[in-house]
């Protein structure tokens, strides 16, 4: 799918929808693209989510209905996929100047 594709299908998404999507190679530029158009977008890791991993019958439009009964049900919880916030949720966010992870401290003898 294109990215105009895809941005075409988020413009017919509710601000109050949640979008569930399979980590992929490309799970993280798809959630980007899709993120502006929803309240968030979870990333379900297949290997923890056994119903997809175990499931007999393996197509997109199975995976597809199997996450979104799962993240209906509440299953999906932070544990199992990473949730990411959408733009304007990101935009409440502080501002910093730090580092969130910030590495070792150098001296004057390791640089």
């Amino acid at each position: 799918m294109t990215r105009t594709a895809l941005e075409g299908f988020g413009k017919s998404l509710l601000a109050t929808d949640e979008v569930v999507i399979e980590a992929t190679g490309n799970c993280m530029a798809v959630s980007r693209v899709l993120s502006p158009f929803v309240k968030r977008v979870v990333i379900a890791n297949p290997l923890q989510v056994k119903a997809i991993a175990h499931a007999h019958v393996k197509t997109d439009k199975v995976d597809a209905g199997t996450l979104a009964s799962l993240q209906a049900a509440g299953y999906l919880r932070r544990s199992t996929c990473a949730i990411y916030p959408s733009a304007s949720q990101m935009a409440t966010f502080p501002k910093t100047s730090t580092p969130l992870c910030p590495g070792p401290k150098r001296t004057s003898a390791s640089q």
